[in-house]
C-alpha cells in the first residue's frame, strides 16, 4: 500500500537526480526542501505548494516526492504520465501514454 509509508518517507532526505549536472545552488535548493518538507509534516500543504513553486520558477527545479528526487528541468519520461494521472491531467501530445486516454473513457484523449 503506498499511502501506508507515507511517514517513513520524511526520514528519508532527498536526492539530487544522478544524472542531472545543470548548475544551481544546491544549498539554497536543499534548504528549501527542508522547509517544505517541514510544512508537509505540519500538514500545511498551501505553504509546501508555494515553495514547491519557488524551486521551480526561480530555480527550475522539479521534485518527485515518491522518488524523493530533484532535478533542474522539466518532467522526464514515465514521470510526465505518473504526474498527469496524479493530476488527472491529459499528457501532452506526442508523450508517453498520450493516446491510452482515448476512446471510452470520461475524459477524451485528444482533440480534433
Amino acid at each position: 500500500d503506498r499511502m501506508g509509508g507515507g511517514r517513513r518517507a520524511f526520514a528519508e532526505p532527498f536526492r539530487r537526480s544522478e544524472d542531472d549536472t545543470a548548475e544551481v545552488d544546491e544549498v539554497e535548493v536543499g534548504s528549501i526542501l527542508r522547509q517544505r518538507e517541514d510544512a508537509r509534516k505540519d500538514r500545511d500543504y498551501r505553504t509546501a505548494d508555494d515553495l514547491r513553486d519557488t524551486l521551480q520558477q526561480e530555480f527550475g527545479v522539479t521534485v518527485d516526492d515518491d522518488e524523493r528526487e530533484w532535478w533542474v528541468g522539466e518532467r522526464k519520461g514515465n514521470r510526465v504520465r505518473k504526474f498527469n494521472d496524479l493530476r488527472g491531467d491529459r499528457p501532452p501530445p506526442g508523450t508517453w501514454g498520450a493516446d491510452r486516454r482515448g476512446g471510452g473513457g470520461g475524459r477524451r484523449g485528444g482533440g480534433g
